[in-house]
């Protein structure tokens, strides 16, 4: 490598655009994964066949890919909060969690609806998830799920089962404030994003066709939100080299050697402990 100038500096740094700027290590967030964990997602079709976990799964391999945690999905497609409760001892607690995220409602919303399900059946089966992880000492986070988009210019019908979510989404909160549980927000921000979007571009959704799921990008702002929530770090590696001086003024995650630096001379190895987020168009 080769410059005109006697003073030039190597700044080799990258950033994953789904994550907060915080540099924090893995494992100084309660909510972050670590080396060992395991990791059930419980929820329904928004989990069971979401990229959102696969996109935070990815995360973490590129970044940490040292370390080793297991994810298993405990998504199951049409099922509901009380359906989880039912196959906790069979589908969740062998898996031997150390962090759960929990995420349900639009299928509780409909058998609400059409009077199979009590008002309060929805909250009181998340409850009762959440004291049967923790007897597992468990790390368990709430998360509020996707809105239901009724306001995006479409030919699908507005589907009036899917009006209790609004109150599933206050009841998570409330129950979260009291029982110091963390809990993620995807309603809110989704919602607001929607919103914003539809009032420029009226067929806009981060929400499939059918208005419940999630599309590609929705679940990538998804993954973003929770890896946001988690604090985990920015940086892939940074290596900062002044030629006139001869020495390196920065490393950052990586390792240097066979370092032969002049004002117009460059060559080393350069050994970065992560890689790049890859982020599609």
């Amino acid at each position: 490598m080769k410059t005109k100038t006697a003073l030039f500096s190597i700044l080799i740094a990258s950033c994953v655009c789904c994550c907060a700027a915080n540099s924090s290590p893995p494992g100084t967030n309660s909510l972050a994964l670590a080396q060992g964990d395991h990791w059930c997602a419980i929820g329904d079709s928004i989990t069971h066949g979401g990229d959102w976990t696969r996109f935070i799964c990815l995360y973490y391999a590129t970044r940490f890919p040292e370390d080793r945690f297991e994810f298993f999905n405990c998504g199951i497609g049409g099922d509901t909060a009380p359906g989880a409760v039912s196959r906790f001892d069979w589908d969740i607690a062998p898996r031997k969690p150390t962090f759960a995220t929990i995420m349900f409602g639009v299928n509780d919303s409909w058998w609400e609806y059409n009077k199979h399900f009590q008002p309060n059946d929805y909250i009181e089966a998340i409850k009762s998830l959440v004291e049967q992880l923790r007897k597992l000492n468990c790390r368990v986070l709430l998360i509020t799920p996707p809105p239901y988009d009724a306001t995006v210019q479409s030919a699908a019908p507005v589907d009036a089962s899917r009006q209790f979510l609004p109150r599933y989404v206050r009841q998570l909160r409330e129950l979260a404030r009291r029982e110091d549980i963390p809990l993620l927000d995807f309603y809110g921000p989704m919602s607001d994003m929607n919103v914003k979007m539809q009032a420029k571009e009226p067929a806009f959704s981060l929400l499939s066709k059918d208005r419940v799921h999630p599309v590609e990008a929705g679940h990538f702002v998804m993954a973003y939100l929770l890896l946001k929530q988690q604090q985990v770090p920015a940086l892939v590696s940074e290596t900062v080299l002044n030629a006139v001086r001869k020495k390196v003024l920065r490393i950052q995650n990586a390792e240097i050697k066979d370092l032969d630096l002049s004002p117009d001379h460059a060559s080393f190895a350069l050994l970065e402990k992560a890689l790049p987020y890859p982020v599609q168009d």
